[in-house]
């Protein structure tokens, strides 16, 4: 089965990376205040890496401090947080990461595609094209070929 837009089959593409080639159609055919309202939004976004950075580092100091003022086996909890963070960079696998990805939020790398994408689609060369379907695709192809060399 092939997405009508593309060239991949649909079966090989994860629902994030659809989810980006939706928005670089759609923005294919905005006025530039919408493209630029949404690299800002990009910009924004929490990646799952910082998200899981930012939840570990606030699970970790506030047990520390209860290790500190309670009990010192709150400490454990701390040794933990970083035990994992030690075998994510390790093995390159995180229970975490996973999770987050099943809901729908994107790493780091799928949102600087997309950001890739829209500032591609921004520049003044490009979006004078009347065709703004092959534009689309051609701004797919040079995502593609970002999100390969990366």
């Amino acid at each position: 089965m092939q997405d009508s837009n593309s060239n991949i089959p649909t079966r090989s593409m994860s629902p994030i990376s659809r989810q980006t080639e939706h928005n670089i159609h759609l923005y294919a055919v905005q006025p530039r205040e919408a493209l630029n309202r949404h690299i800002l939004e990009l910009e924004k976004e929490w990646s799952i890496e910082r998200m899981i950075a930012a939840g570990a580092s606030v699970l970790s100091m506030v047990f520390i401090v209860l290790g500190a003022l309670v009990s010192p086996w709150f400490l454990i909890l701390p040794a933990i947080v970083s035990a994992c963070f030690l075998a994510n960079t390790i093995s390159r696998c995180s229970p975490a990461l996973t999770a987050l990805q099943g809901k729908g939020r994107r790493r780091g790398c799928d949102i600087d595609e997309e950001t890739f994408a829209m500032k591609f689609l921004e520049s003044d060369t490009i979006s004078a094209d009347p065709d703004k379907a092959a534009l689309a695709e051609r701004v797919i192809a040079a995502t593609r070929a970002y999100s390969s060399a990366a």
